[in-house]
């Protein structure tokens, strides 16, 4: 073999050479270890896939009770937890599949979640290569009832809703954000519940952040900018790039003349045609990250691990004096792969002490008990 996995409660990793069995001693049956051992090692084939000069990361073991990493195995935190979660976890996507996994798998949770998702197409066949709880049967099912109907064996009472999360009421007191637009984070976060975790992916970084305390800790706002929408100008303009059989093919694939779909596209004209054709030419400009599923099943049970922690009452990362928690995939053992502060974005709006919120979301969290 060229590496070898070993995991045991809140760590897991890879190494060259077999790890003596001594460190698996007193072992543990949660989850977490073993799937940041799947992760790190699906990582490596990757890279080993992907890269044009790939150097093996050698032996990595990253622990998630105190997100650090070493090159031996890592023993710390509860080797069992027994725990009652009642939250809602906003987006049932790629990351929110992985934490919902990750907590299904731990024997001794119970408690009450909501699943919010909006997307009324539900599953399609390109998400099945990250989305962890789906299989083929899934598609153009919505994912939150979907998933509930999958993980009904949990002694955790799913409570599926398939729309968005704001629309819930009453608002839940204790989030866990898994969406993937900025727009939808702004919006969660205008809720100002009392505690609040969100993770995501970009592309080989996976990160968590457990939102606050207000006023000092960055908030679900901070530093997420909402989306700019394209305009039909642009649209057009990065049309003009696509070749004559391109077009040509788009063209008939859809109904239109092509002479009708180059009007469109050179002078904005023939709206017939523009109104066809858009939905299939809007993209984004700039910037196309990439996903992939290890960083999305990172992400989710990092957000599944901080979950069970804040249960646990223990202050370990992360918490008031750490709120950020970062794994890249690229360099395993990089200083960065830990938890660290992250204070609020000064010129950010929604977490502004000044704004008439702010004092009910601070209540909130300083009167908040599980």
């Amino acid at each position: 073999a060229s590496f070898y996995l070993w995991a045991n409660g809140w760590c897991g990793g890879i190494s060259p050479q077999p790890v003596p069995i001594s460190a698996t001693e007193d072992r543990s049956l949660l989850p977490i270890g073993p799937y940041i051992a799947a992760c790190l090692a699906t990582g490596e084939i990757f890279k080993f896939a992907r890269l044009k000069n790939y150097t093996p990361s050698g032996p990595v073991f990253y622990s998630l009770w105190h997100h650090s990493t070493d090159r031996t195995p890592i023993v710390d935190g509860p080797k069992n937890i027994r725990v009652s979660i009642n939250a809602a976890l906003a987006g049932v996507g790629a990351v929110g599949c992985a934490c919902l996994h990750t907590l299904w798998a731990c024997l001794d949770i119970t408690g009450n979640i909501i699943l919010a998702d909006s997307d009324p197409e539900g599953l399609d066949d390109t998400n099945l290569n990250r989305y962890v709880l789906f299989g083929v049967s899934s598609l153009g099912v919505q994912k939150a009832a979907k998933a509930a109907e999958i993980l009904f064996d949990a002694p955790i009472t799913w409570r599926p809703y398939n729309q968005h999360f704001e629309e819930i009421t009453p608002a839940p007191s204790f989030v866990i954000s898994a969406v993937d637009k900025n727009t939808s984070r702004i919006a969660i976060q205008g809720h100002y519940p009392a505690r609040l975790f969100s993770a995501s992916t970009s592309n080989l970084r996976a990160e968590v952040l457990r939102c606050g305390p207000p006023g000092e800790g960055a908030c679900l706002a901070c530093n997420n900018p909402p989306e700019q929408t394209v305009s039909d100008e642009q649209v057009r303009e990065e049309a003009k790039k696509l070749s004559e059989d391109n077009l040509r093919a788009l063209a008939e694939a859809n109904g239109i003349l092509f002479g009708d779909a180059q009007k469109w596209i050179e002078t904005g004209k023939c709206g017939t045609a523009g109104e066809s054709l858009l939905p299939h030419l809007r993209v984004e400009v700039g910037d196309h990250p990439f996903a992939v599923g290890f960083v999305s099943v990172m992400a989710g049970t990092m957000l599944a691990a901080e979950v069970i922690k804040e249960h646990l009452s223990h202050e370990t990362p992360l918490f008031e004096a750490a709120q950020r928690g970062v794994f890249q995939f690229l360099r395993p053992l990089a200083r960065t792969n830990r938890a660290h502060l992250y204070l609020r974005e000064s010129r950010c709006s929604v977490c502004d002490p000044s704004a008439p919120a702010f004092p009910i979301w601070k209540r909130r969290y300083e009167t908040f008990q599980l």
